[in-house]
């Protein structure tokens, strides 16, 4: 591609994403851009090579080091949100792709993209962690069995999202009956558990992610 149509290109490409994010492009624009340095700062707890030796979660204040920096840009981001549900509240509205995602979160034809349900989680399963171990315990095998609504959400997690979705596959070495159907000898067969785990005829509503 000839250098004047790879610079013409680019700064097209530059003028469409400052209309879709709703503003200039702050993060190269300004290498000391608020949420760049929140994001720098996280990103440099956690590439440390100290932390791949010495695990963070069994030092109380490495942890609560790493998670007050990832906690900033956590902040940072709800605000960010929060200042574009305002701009939508008075009306203002230019169809920016954060807009975009909100109004599906708040699409009441769209149960399957909300951010309420799954904070609703987040915070029984934080209550439940600080309930049992507080806020410096490190978790030991013993705590792992009172943790029971921490163990439904991965539980949840693997029915609706299974690491092995089907099983290998095995070949008869017998003609099995199975209801009305004869399976002759020499078929192949295995066993799909993600259909298992979404089937409708096993679960009133497969599709959602219901804990309980």
């Amino acid at each position: 591609l000839p250098m004047h149509l790879f610079v013409e290109k680019g700064l097209e490409l530059m003028e469409v994403l400052e209309k879709v994010d709703n503003k200039p492009i702050e993060n190269l624009q300004d290498p000391h851009n608020v949420y760049v340095t929140a994001y720098n700062e996280a990103q440099k707890v956690f590439r440390n090579p100290f932390y791949s030796i010495i695990p963070i979660e069994h030092i109380p204040i490495l942890r609560r080091l790493v998670y007050s920096k990832v906690d900033r840009l956590s902040n940072l981001f709800e605000d960010f949100i929060k200042e574009k549900r305002k701009s939508l509240a008075a009306g203002q509205s230019n169809g920016d792709l954060l807009e975009h995602m909100i109004k599906a979160c708040e699409d009441p034809d769209n149960p399957t993209l909300s951010d309420v349900e799954l904070r609703d989680v987040q915070r029984k399963a934080r209550e439940e962690v600080l309930k049992i171990l507080g806020d410096d315990l490190t978790p030991s095998a013993e705590h792992h069995a009172s943790l029971k609504y921490l163990n439904m959400i991965i539980r949840e997690n693997l029915r609706l999202y299974p690491p092995v979705p089907s099983l290998t596959l095995r070949v008869l070495t017998e003609d099995l009956k199975y209801n009305n159907f004869l399976i002759p000898a020499g078929t192949p067969i295995a066993l799909f558990l993600y259909g298992i785990q979404n089937s409708p005829k096993l679960w009133e509503n497969p599709n959602e992610f219901l804990p309980e």
